[in-house]
Protein backbone atom coordinates (compact mmCIF):
# COMPACT_ATOMS: atom_id res chain seq x y z
CA UNK A 1 0.00 0.00 0.00
CA UNK A 2 1.01 3.78 -0.61
CA UNK A 3 2.73 5.99 1.97
CA UNK A 4 -0.40 8.18 1.42
CA UNK A 5 -2.80 5.31 2.61
CA UNK A 6 -0.50 4.88 5.54
CA UNK A 7 -0.43 8.67 6.59
CA UNK A 8 -4.46 8.95 6.43
CA UNK A 9 -4.52 5.71 8.54
CA UNK A 10 -1.83 7.29 10.49
CA UNK A 11 -4.14 10.48 10.83
CA UNK A 12 -7.20 8.56 11.68
CA UNK A 13 -5.67 6.50 14.62
CA UNK A 14 -4.02 10.37 16.21
CA UNK A 15 -7.63 11.53 15.63
CA UNK A 16 -9.60 8.60 17.24
CA UNK A 17 -6.81 8.58 20.40
CA UNK A 18 -7.64 11.88 20.98
CA UNK A 19 -10.90 11.17 22.81
CA UNK A 20 -9.46 8.66 25.44
CA UNK A 21 -6.36 10.70 25.87
CA UNK A 22 -8.91 13.75 26.50
CA UNK A 23 -10.48 11.82 29.28
CA UNK A 24 -7.39 10.65 30.82
CA UNK A 25 -6.49 13.78 31.47
CA UNK A 26 -9.21 13.91 34.48
CA UNK A 27 -7.28 11.52 36.22
CA UNK A 28 -3.80 12.47 35.42
CA UNK A 29 -1.70 15.23 34.79
CA UNK A 30 -0.17 16.36 30.89
CA UNK A 31 3.11 16.03 31.82
CA UNK A 32 2.39 12.15 33.60
CA UNK A 33 0.56 10.95 30.48
CA UNK A 34 2.84 11.87 28.24
CA UNK A 35 5.96 9.69 30.19
CA UNK A 36 3.27 6.85 30.90
CA UNK A 37 1.79 6.55 27.48
CA UNK A 38 5.58 6.01 26.61
CA UNK A 39 6.23 3.58 28.95
CA UNK A 40 3.05 1.85 28.32
CA UNK A 41 4.02 1.45 24.47
CA UNK A 42 7.72 -0.11 25.28
CA UNK A 43 5.66 -2.56 27.32
CA UNK A 44 3.37 -3.39 24.32
CA UNK A 45 5.92 -3.35 21.47
CA UNK A 46 8.32 -5.03 23.69
CA UNK A 47 7.02 -8.64 23.58
CA UNK A 48 4.74 -8.24 20.66
CA UNK A 49 8.18 -7.29 18.00
CA UNK A 50 9.96 -10.51 18.54
CA UNK A 51 6.63 -12.54 18.52
CA UNK A 52 5.59 -11.03 15.54
CA UNK A 53 9.40 -10.71 13.71
CA UNK A 54 10.56 -14.14 14.88
CA UNK A 55 12.99 -11.93 16.85
CA UNK A 56 14.66 -12.40 20.68
CA UNK A 57 14.75 -9.38 22.76
CA UNK A 58 18.48 -9.14 22.09
CA UNK A 59 17.44 -8.66 18.67
CA UNK A 60 15.87 -5.39 19.19
CA UNK A 61 18.82 -3.67 19.87
CA UNK A 62 21.17 -5.47 17.70
CA UNK A 63 19.50 -5.86 14.65
CA UNK A 64 19.52 -2.17 13.94
CA UNK A 65 22.40 -0.18 12.41
CA UNK A 66 23.98 2.50 14.80
CA UNK A 67 22.86 4.94 12.29
CA UNK A 68 19.30 4.09 11.86
CA UNK A 69 19.61 4.07 16.02
CA UNK A 70 21.41 7.46 15.60
CA UNK A 71 18.46 9.05 13.57
CA UNK A 72 15.27 7.58 14.71
CA UNK A 73 16.86 7.84 18.69
CA UNK A 74 17.36 11.74 17.51
CA UNK A 75 13.72 11.66 16.14
CA UNK A 76 12.64 10.41 19.15
CA UNK A 77 14.08 13.18 21.54
CA UNK A 78 12.98 15.75 19.34
CA UNK A 79 9.96 14.95 18.04
CA UNK A 80 8.47 13.06 21.17
CA UNK A 81 9.99 14.36 24.47
CA UNK A 82 11.04 17.79 23.44
CA UNK A 83 7.97 18.48 20.96
CA UNK A 84 5.45 17.00 22.90
CA UNK A 85 6.55 19.01 25.87
CA UNK A 86 6.12 22.04 23.97
CA UNK A 87 2.73 21.37 22.85
CA UNK A 88 1.68 20.62 26.40
CA UNK A 89 3.18 23.63 27.97
CA UNK A 90 1.46 25.42 25.04
CA UNK A 91 -1.78 24.25 25.65
CA UNK A 92 -1.11 25.69 29.20
CA UNK A 93 -0.38 28.63 28.63
CA UNK A 94 -2.23 29.99 25.15
CA UNK A 95 -5.14 27.45 24.95
CA UNK A 96 -5.47 24.62 22.04
CA UNK A 97 -7.20 26.58 20.07
CA UNK A 98 -4.57 29.10 19.69
CA UNK A 99 -1.98 26.17 19.99
CA UNK A 100 -3.21 24.35 16.50
CA UNK A 101 -2.84 27.53 14.66
CA UNK A 102 1.14 27.63 15.22
CA UNK A 103 0.48 23.64 14.62
CA UNK A 104 0.14 24.15 10.97
CA UNK A 105 4.13 24.92 10.57
CA UNK A 106 4.86 21.59 11.13
CA UNK A 107 4.83 20.92 7.86
CA UNK A 108 6.52 23.52 6.50
CA UNK A 109 9.32 23.33 9.17
CA UNK A 110 9.64 19.03 7.38
CA UNK A 111 9.82 20.94 4.10
CA UNK A 112 12.72 23.24 5.35
CA UNK A 113 14.78 20.74 7.28
CA UNK A 114 14.14 17.72 4.48
CA UNK A 115 15.50 19.52 1.72
CA UNK A 116 18.68 19.95 3.47
CA UNK A 117 18.71 16.74 5.46
CA UNK A 118 17.18 14.47 3.07
CA UNK A 119 17.70 16.24 -0.12
CA UNK A 120 13.97 15.74 -0.63
CA UNK A 121 12.23 18.80 -2.62
CA UNK A 122 8.55 19.08 -3.48
CA UNK A 123 7.31 20.52 -7.08
CA UNK A 124 5.34 23.61 -6.99
CA UNK A 125 2.07 21.96 -6.96
CA UNK A 126 2.59 19.95 -3.81
CA UNK A 127 3.40 23.31 -2.09
CA UNK A 128 1.00 24.48 -3.44
CA UNK A 129 -0.73 21.70 -2.25
CA UNK A 130 0.40 22.53 1.36
CA UNK A 131 -0.79 25.81 1.71
CA UNK A 132 -4.16 24.77 0.92
CA UNK A 133 -4.49 22.20 3.39
CA UNK A 134 -2.41 24.62 5.96
CA UNK A 135 -5.28 27.70 4.74
CA UNK A 136 -8.12 24.98 5.67
CA UNK A 137 -6.91 24.50 8.93
CA UNK A 138 -5.87 27.57 10.35
CA UNK A 139 -9.93 28.36 9.06
CA UNK A 140 -11.02 25.45 10.78
CA UNK A 141 -8.97 26.59 14.26
CA UNK A 142 -9.91 30.00 14.14
CA UNK A 143 -13.57 28.55 14.49
CA UNK A 144 -12.24 26.80 17.57
CA UNK A 145 -13.71 28.94 21.05
CA UNK A 146 -12.23 28.57 24.30
CA UNK A 147 -13.35 29.78 27.19
CA UNK A 148 -9.99 31.73 27.40
CA UNK A 149 -7.34 32.52 25.14
CA UNK A 150 -4.68 33.92 26.79
CA UNK A 151 -1.76 34.93 24.62
CA UNK A 152 1.87 35.56 25.82
CA UNK A 153 5.74 35.27 25.01
CA UNK A 154 6.29 31.87 26.43
CA UNK A 155 2.92 29.93 25.23
CA UNK A 156 3.80 31.35 20.99
CA UNK A 157 7.41 30.47 21.51
CA UNK A 158 6.57 26.86 23.07
CA UNK A 159 3.51 26.40 20.26
CA UNK A 160 6.15 27.54 17.24
CA UNK A 161 8.88 25.10 19.17
CA UNK A 162 6.27 22.39 19.46
CA UNK A 163 5.39 22.47 15.08
CA UNK A 164 9.25 22.70 14.60
CA UNK A 165 9.87 19.62 16.77
CA UNK A 166 7.27 17.80 15.10
CA UNK A 167 8.60 18.87 11.55
CA UNK A 168 12.27 18.20 12.56
CA UNK A 169 11.21 14.52 13.95
CA UNK A 170 9.65 13.47 11.00
CA UNK A 171 12.27 14.54 8.80
CA UNK A 172 14.91 12.38 11.46
CA UNK A 173 12.95 9.56 11.13
CA UNK A 174 13.29 9.36 7.54
CA UNK A 175 16.74 9.88 7.54
CA UNK A 176 17.15 6.32 9.08
CA UNK A 177 15.73 4.72 6.01
CA UNK A 178 18.02 6.52 3.34
CA UNK A 179 20.81 4.53 2.24
CA UNK A 180 20.66 1.56 4.91
CA UNK A 181 20.69 -1.83 3.38
CA UNK A 182 18.85 -3.39 6.50
CA UNK A 183 15.31 -3.44 6.38
CA UNK A 184 13.63 -2.05 9.77
CA UNK A 185 9.85 -3.04 10.20
CA UNK A 186 7.55 0.32 11.21
CA UNK A 187 6.83 -1.12 14.77
CA UNK A 188 10.64 -1.64 15.52
CA UNK A 189 11.80 2.02 14.46
CA UNK A 190 8.74 3.39 16.28
CA UNK A 191 9.94 1.32 19.64
CA UNK A 192 13.22 2.70 19.15
CA UNK A 193 11.45 6.37 18.80
CA UNK A 194 9.64 5.93 21.99
CA UNK A 195 12.30 3.73 23.61
CA UNK A 196 15.35 6.53 23.57
CA UNK A 197 12.04 9.28 23.99
CA UNK A 198 11.21 7.56 27.38
CA UNK A 199 14.68 7.40 28.79
CA UNK A 200 15.18 10.95 28.10
CA UNK A 201 12.03 12.02 29.79
CA UNK A 202 12.59 9.80 32.74
CA UNK A 203 15.77 11.30 33.20
CA UNK A 204 14.72 14.32 33.16
CA UNK A 205 12.52 13.45 35.86
CA UNK A 206 14.64 12.11 38.07
CA UNK A 207 16.89 15.05 37.73
CA UNK A 208 13.95 17.19 38.61
CA UNK A 209 12.70 14.84 41.20
CA UNK A 210 9.65 14.48 40.12
CA UNK A 211 9.95 10.13 39.85
CA UNK A 212 8.07 9.80 43.38
CA UNK A 213 5.25 12.27 42.67
CA UNK A 214 4.72 9.89 39.34
CA UNK A 215 4.61 6.87 40.77
CA UNK A 216 2.44 8.38 43.91
CA UNK A 217 -0.17 9.79 41.69
CA UNK A 218 -0.02 7.06 38.93
CA UNK A 219 -1.00 4.27 41.75
CA UNK A 220 -3.89 5.65 43.51
CA UNK A 221 -7.17 3.09 43.58
CA UNK A 222 -9.50 5.29 42.19
CA UNK A 223 -7.12 5.53 39.05
CA UNK A 224 -8.53 2.50 37.37
CA UNK A 225 -10.76 4.01 34.99
CA UNK A 226 -8.23 6.60 34.10
CA UNK A 227 -5.86 3.81 33.49
CA UNK A 228 -8.50 1.94 31.35
CA UNK A 229 -8.46 5.30 28.77
CA UNK A 230 -4.84 5.38 29.30
CA UNK A 231 -4.32 2.11 27.91
CA UNK A 232 -6.69 2.61 25.46
CA UNK A 233 -5.54 5.88 24.07
CA UNK A 234 -1.49 4.26 24.05
CA UNK A 235 -3.17 1.42 22.49
CA UNK A 236 -4.54 3.36 19.12
CA UNK A 237 -2.29 6.97 19.29
CA UNK A 238 0.88 5.91 20.16
CA UNK A 239 1.78 2.10 19.31
CA UNK A 240 -0.36 2.04 16.19
CA UNK A 241 -0.34 5.35 15.28
CA UNK A 242 3.24 5.66 15.53
CA UNK A 243 3.86 2.27 13.77
CA UNK A 244 1.95 3.59 10.88
CA UNK A 245 3.73 7.14 10.49
CA UNK A 246 7.41 4.98 10.19
CA UNK A 247 5.72 2.89 7.54
CA UNK A 248 4.35 6.58 5.72
CA UNK A 249 7.61 8.39 6.42
CA UNK A 250 9.57 5.42 4.75
CA UNK A 251 7.52 5.35 1.37
CA UNK A 252 7.34 9.30 0.67
CA UNK A 253 8.32 12.75 1.22
CA UNK A 254 8.98 13.95 4.52
CA UNK A 255 7.07 17.44 3.94
CA UNK A 256 4.33 15.21 2.28
CA UNK A 257 3.57 12.63 4.80
CA UNK A 258 3.62 15.67 7.49
CA UNK A 259 0.76 17.59 5.75
CA UNK A 260 -1.11 14.15 6.07
CA UNK A 261 -0.96 13.84 9.70
CA UNK A 262 -2.14 16.85 9.88
CA UNK A 263 -5.51 16.15 8.95
CA UNK A 264 -6.09 14.66 12.78
CA UNK A 265 -8.20 18.00 13.75
CA UNK A 266 -10.31 17.43 10.20
CA UNK A 267 -10.84 13.85 10.59
CA UNK A 268 -11.81 14.63 14.78
CA UNK A 269 -14.66 16.37 13.81
CA UNK A 270 -17.21 13.59 12.57
CA UNK A 271 -15.63 11.58 15.70
CA UNK A 272 -16.60 14.66 18.00
CA UNK A 273 -19.92 14.18 16.49
CA UNK A 274 -20.77 10.64 16.63
CA UNK A 275 -18.98 9.97 20.34
CA UNK A 276 -20.06 13.72 21.66
CA UNK A 277 -22.77 15.10 19.43
CA UNK A 278 -20.96 18.26 19.15
CA UNK A 279 -22.03 20.48 16.79
CA UNK A 280 -20.40 20.78 13.05
CA UNK A 281 -21.07 24.68 11.83
CA UNK A 282 -21.13 25.55 8.10
CA UNK A 283 -17.33 27.25 8.55
CA UNK A 284 -15.51 23.97 10.21
CA UNK A 285 -16.86 21.94 7.52
CA UNK A 286 -16.39 24.37 4.40
CA UNK A 287 -12.58 24.46 6.19
CA UNK A 288 -12.50 20.85 6.24
CA UNK A 289 -12.41 20.60 2.60
CA UNK A 290 -10.49 23.48 1.78
CA UNK A 291 -8.01 21.38 3.95
CA UNK A 292 -9.07 17.93 2.21
CA UNK A 293 -8.80 19.93 -0.85
CA UNK A 294 -4.93 20.42 -0.13
CA UNK A 295 -4.06 16.88 0.71
CA UNK A 296 -5.56 15.84 -2.50
CA UNK A 297 -3.70 18.20 -4.51
CA UNK A 298 -0.48 17.04 -2.60
CA UNK A 299 -0.95 13.21 -3.26
CA UNK A 300 -1.94 13.97 -7.14
CA UNK A 301 1.06 16.32 -7.59
CA UNK A 302 2.70 14.54 -9.83
CA UNK A 303 -0.18 13.66 -12.30
CA UNK A 304 -1.73 17.51 -12.05
CA UNK A 305 1.99 18.94 -13.19
CA UNK A 306 2.25 16.08 -15.95
CA UNK A 307 -1.41 16.99 -17.13
CA UNK A 308 -0.41 20.92 -17.04
CA UNK A 309 2.73 20.15 -19.14
CA UNK A 310 0.60 17.95 -21.48
CA UNK A 311 -1.82 20.91 -22.04
CA UNK A 312 0.73 23.44 -22.33
CA UNK A 313 2.16 21.60 -25.41
CA UNK A 314 -0.82 21.88 -27.19
CA UNK A 315 -1.07 25.77 -26.98
CA UNK A 316 -0.13 28.04 -29.35
CA UNK A 317 2.75 30.19 -28.84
Amino acid sequence: MSGEFYGLLTALLWAVGIFPFAHSTKYFSANDINVLRLFIAVLMLSPFIPLHEGLSLTDLFTTVHLNQWLWLGLSGLVGLALGDYFSFSAFKHIGARNSSIFSTLAPGAALFFGFFVTNESLNFIGIFGILVTLLGLIFMSLQKKDHQEPINFIGITHAVGAAVCQGIGIVLAKKAYINEAISISPFHAAWIRITVALCALLFYYVLSMQIRPLLRNTFKRQQTKGWMFLLTGTLIGTVLGLAFAMQSVSKINSALAQTIFSLVPVLAIPLAYLFHRERITRNVLSSALVAVAGVIILIWREAVEQFMRSTASFLPY
